[in-house]
Parts: structure tokens; sequence; C-alpha cells
């Protein structure tokens, strides 16, 4: 029991290190996503607003407070590696970084290049913010 135990915390304190505290972890319960604020290096490499998506844990550099549209985005890349599989996911978004950058000069445009999975992530996104956060009442 107290191998148990001790595994279960070592874990727990691993994630924390790796990922950043739980702010939220969602609506779907353990096999859900979980909302992270980031550990010290990923706030250092991510300005407020940005976020990445490593398996379940979601990370969202939030300094001045929840920002939904960067969750949804995020959410949205969860939802993705769930269709793709974890290393179809991250081979995919790495090749499409690389070839935005060989054509562009930009490895942001895959942000706008259709098909993409970032681009696919930010109509999702921007769906969102336009019509449930900014919408005229």
């Amino acid at each position: 029991m107290k191998r148990i135990a001790l595994g279960g915390a070592t874990q727990a304190v691993l994630n924390i290190a790796a990922f950043g505290p739980t702010y939220d972890s969602g609506f779907l319960g353990d096999d859900g996503p979980v909302f992270r604020r980031g550990p010290l290096l990923a706030r250092m490499l991510l300005s407020d607003g940005n976020g990445m998506a490593l398996g379940r844990n979601l990370i969202v550099i939030e300094n001045s407070g929840i920002d939904p549209e960067v969750r949804f985005h995020e959410y949205t890349h969860y939802l993705q590696q769930g269709e793709l599989g974890f290393g179809e996911f991250y081979g995919r978004i790495m090749r499409e970084y690389i070839q935005s950058h060989r054509e562009f000069g930009d490895w942001a445009r895959t942000y706008s290049t259709p098909g993409h999975l970032e681009y696919q992530s930010t109509v999702i996104e921007n769906f969102y913010r336009d019509y449930f956060i900014r919408r005229p009442r």
C-alpha cells in the first residue's frame, strides 16, 4: 500500500514539475483534458495568451486571468490528438511548421494555411470567440 501511495505522489509531483499546476480538470473526469498553468520553462518560452497541448495536459499561459479562446484552441488540439494519435499529431504539426517556414519564411503561417492542424484549431477558436464571447447582444 505504501508503494502505491508513493508512486501516486511521485507521479503527481512529476506532472506538476513538467506541466505546471492544474487549475481545471475539465468536464470529462479522469480521462479528459487537464488545464495547467505551465512550469517555469513554458512561461519563459510562451507569452501570455499562448498555450500548448501535450497529451491530455493543456498548458495555457494566463498571467492576466482565464483566456477561454486559447483554452478552446488547445482543447481542439486535444481532440486532434485523440483522432490522429499522439505520434502522428506531433509529427504532422512539426511537418506543417517546417513546411510553412520553407514556403513562406515564417513558421507562424501554419495558423493561416488551410488544412494545417493549427489552422483548424484557429478556425474553431475564432468561431468560439466571435459567436460566444464577443457576440453582440
